[in-house]
């Protein structure tokens, strides 16, 4: 937990290593932590009224911030050095800004409808564009840099030529109400999601809508890839229903008919072959991923279930929930190899480490446990300042380990 603000935080950004965390807010400071050891690395700036944006550059070597005062500054997040501040909105707020992929080129947006492309190292405005027709609050560059996507506050989607300053489509649905976007690797394809909770993939050079995802994704309560990304779960909000889709064509490819009662969590495997479902009354089940058929059903205490995880080997599975009570399972053959009981009334999360040797479980009591998983054995208790944490989960590495909640 880092306490290094006086208000509230408005906005935060790790630099691409992911070795640094900046965190800005009302209190019109802009902080750098070193992440994995929670420091506080610098304070960058501390001025009157709000930061709102705060971006770094692909390379790490710049890190930009913006609020009310109208200014962007960019700062060398390493030494804390000032090397530039820009303004970039007369008589108003910054609220959006967001390094091209080179670095060369710097977007800024706020209470105007007008768009500000700035070379960061001089401080140069090197384009003004202007197509809104109110408040521009997102932007994205194209990874080429050729591209540049807008999002203003009715929905509206504009995509521009950089090196023309021509506006090459309006991907605009004010019905939707979209509020962030991001393209493809390509730059071809135009991802934007909205207030109605849906997300549309855009052909750029068209301007035509490829596809929307199904109704019955919008009520979903919770959804993840497959780990080669070729499937999408969902576990339906209404029905609570686990459904697989082909997030390219968006196809419902199957419905577990038959899930776990009340199904309210999921896990795929580490090879993405099977996902393994619980829900109420204690059960489980493991199917194959591709085929949609049950393989076998896990029974074992009545209480509900909330979550799972897959060891990173696949050879084990742990389901936990509302008594506390872990409960390992050889995931081949469904038998039951062991349980952890923790103080935990309630196990909202439990993740397995990168190298299968730790099993962590949070849940009502505001604390985070990690276990042995071989023993049974607890290694340590983390304590948040919250009453409950709903999700944890490990860095790639296994070095860091971050958790959620209230």
């Amino acid at each position: 937990e880092l306490g290094g603000h006086l208000g509230a935080v408005k906005t935060c950004a790790f630099s691409p290593d992911g070795g640094l965390l900046a965190s800005a807010g009302e209190d019109g400071r802009v902080c750098v932590w070193k992440s994995r050891t929670g420091e506080l690395s610098r304070v960058l700036a501390e001025q009157k009224g709000p930061v709102h944006c705060c971006a770094f550059s692909q390379d790490g070597s710049l890190l930009a911030a913006g609020g009310d005062n109208g200014r962007v500054r960019v700062w060398d997040p390493h030494t804390g050095s000032l090397l530039r501040a820009i303004d970039a909105q007369e008589g108003g707020a910054v609220v959006a800004c967001v390094f091209s992929a080179d670095g060369a080129m710097l977007f800024s947006a706020g209470n105007d409808d007008r768009i500000r492309i700035w070379n960061p190292s001089s401080g140069a405005l090197l384009r003004v564009l202007e197509g809104h027709q109110n408040f521009v609050t997102a932007g994205a560059f194209a990874p080429s840099g050729k591209l540049l996507a807008s999002i203003g506050t009715q929905g509206r989607v504009l995509v521009w030529d950089l090196p023309s300053g021509v506006l090459l489509r309006d991907l605009t649905d004010e019905s939707n109400g979209e509020r962030l976007g991001a393209f493809s690797i390509d730059g071809a394809l135009f991802a934007s999601a909205g207030d109605d909770g849906g997300v549309r993939i855009w052909d750029v050079r068209a301007g035509l809508l490829m596809r929307e995802l199904p109704s019955g994704l919008l009520s979903a309560h919770k959804c993840a890839y497959s780990p080669d990304g070729t499937l999408l779960a969902s576990v339906d909000g209404d029905s609570q229903c686990v459904r697989l889709w082909n997030p390219l064509s968006g196809a419902l490819i199957h419905e577990l008919n038959g899930a776990p009662l009340s199904s309210l969590a999921f896990a795929f495997s580490p090879d993405g072959e099977h996902i393994a479902v619980v829900g109420g009354e204690g059960r489980a089940a493991i199917w194959d991923a591709r085929s949609g058929v049950r393989l076998r059903n896990l029974q074992g205490r009545r209480a509900r279930l909330r979550t799972c995880a897959f060891s990173p080997d696949g050879a084990l599975l742990a389901s936990a929930g509302v008594e506390g009570i872990v409960q390992l399972w050889n995931s081949k053959s469904g038998a039951s190899v062991g349980e952890i009981k923790g103080p935990s009334r309630l196990v909202e999360s439990c993740v397995f480490s990168p190298d299968g040797r730790l099993l962590v479980t949070a849940g009502d009591d505001g604390c985070v446990y990690v276990w042995d998983p071989s023993s049974g054995v607890l290694r340590s208790r983390l304590k948040s300042s919250g009453t409950w944490v709903a999700s944890c989960a490990f860095s790639p590495d296994g070095s860091v380990l971050a958790s959620t909640g209230e």
